[in-house]
């Protein structure tokens, strides 16, 4: 996943708070990714679907529809399935809800002061785990 100016990797965050999808991006746009944004569970499945992004960011508790439901979606989409995601919520996250997300998202990062620092690590880490995967392939 490692971008260059002609080839950003487009990153969707998905949050019904537009005070953090602001926030956000700008970390993500200032970092040099393409950014598309959907306030709404049903307006992040449909962009994902006709977008493609290369990564999702997003909130578990919306509104209409929940993150929840939005990664479910998304995994039963034969394109949308490979979509890495990161689940970016304020939410504390139980062992049920981690049962319900296992195997269908990448990691959780807690929304909090330090945010931005960790989702910046934690995409670069996927992008480095990316570059290794398509060495080896």
């Amino acid at each position: 996943m490692y971008r260059t100016r002609t080839n950003q990797k487009k990153i969707l965050i998905v949050d019904d708070d537009e005070e953090v999808v602001k926030y956000m991006s700008v970390v993500l746009e200032d970092a040099g990714f393409e950014v598309l944004k959907a306030y709404s569970g049903n307006d992040g499945i449909n962009l994902a679907l006709n977008s493609n992004p290369d990564l999702i960011v997003l909130d578990l508790m919306m509104p209409d529809v929940s993150g929840f439901d939005v990664v479910e979606r998304l995994r039963n989409h034969p394109t949308a399935k490979k979509i890495p995601i990161i689940i970016c919520s304020a939410k504390d996250i139980t062992p049920e809800d981690k049962k319900v997300l296992n195997g269908h998202i990448l990691t959780i990062v807690q929304k909090s002061s330090n945010t931005k620092e960790v989702l910046l690590s934690t995409i670069k880490k996927i992008e480095q785990l990316h570059v290794k995967k398509a060495d080896t392939q």
